[in-house]
């Protein structure tokens, strides 16, 4: 054997990964499960063990509807990067995608995602919650990033958004002040028609204006980051049988 003087070679191997999760109607930041542990954590739940950070439920629609699935949950990405947004058409459903990285040495991108486009053709709570701040996002600083959701008392409905903190301040909406409780900014408003002898609510406008303001910041992430190539977002679940609750 050759004295090399200590210098050696240790091969080097990656565990820079892609960790995909999902923003669900109650807030939480999912991931699923992989077979191996699934049945782990759900034996654990049904002996009144499950760990913290898991939670076991039962799909309610589709070909799998009775499957107990598990998975991993989350509110909060801390100190963290934006650094791509897109958006993909998935089963006929527009979906943004946002990926983030606390910029440490092999560390991996994260995937959130959740609906864009609604079935009322409007931007989803969370995605709105997320194009309404994005005037005031600074891009290439870090942020903490959590979701939320909340049951108006004078309303009854459910409202659903996110949270970013930059620089320790709390990022407004660049189109509502929730002090004065006023519009601001020049986001139209949805429109009262009839259709069909009904009155109802047209977004069109809004969304059309949301989307718009997304496709800028996109862009302006990639020229920020230099994102050469297209991000390929993974299809997380079988629409069919895993967005019920």
């Amino acid at each position: 054997m050759n004295n090399n003087g200590g210098l050696g070679f240790t091969p080097q191997t990656s565990v820079n990964k892609t960790i995909y999760v999902e923003i669900k109607p109650d807030s939480l930041m999912v991931r699923r499960v992989g077979e191996q542990d699934s049945a782990r954590i759900i034996k654990a739940d049904e002996e009144g063990n499950l760990e913290q950070g898991y939670r076991v439920r039962t799909l309610e629609m589709g070909p799998n509807k009775g499957t107990k699935v598990a998975e991993e949950i989350y509110n909060v990405l801390s100190k963290v990067q934006l650094v791509k947004a897109f958006s993909e058409e998935k089963f006929g459903q527009r979906r943004m995608i946002l990926v983030f990285n606390n910029m440490l040495d092999d560390s991996p991108n994260i995937h959130v995602q959740c609906t864009l486009i609604n079935d009322y053709n409007s931007v989803n709570g969370y995605a709105s919650s997320l194009i309404d701040r994005i005037p005031n996002i600074k891009i290439g600083k870090t942020m903490d990033f959590s979701t939320w959701k909340m049951t108006d008392k004078n309303t009854g409905k459910d409202r659903r958004g996110i949270t970013i903190y930059q620089e320790n301040e709390k990022l407004q909406s660049a189109y509502y002040d929730y002090v004065k409780m006023e519009r601001i900014g020049d986001k139209p408003s949805a429109k009262q028609v009839k259709k069909l002898g009904k009155e109802t609510w047209d977004f069109t406008p809004v969304a059309e204006f949301q989307l718009a303001k997304f496709e800028e910041f996109s862009k302006a992430l990639d020229d920020y980051w230099k994102n050469d190539d297209k991000v390929v977002a993974e299809v997380l679940v079988d629409e069919h049988t895993d967005l019920p609750f």
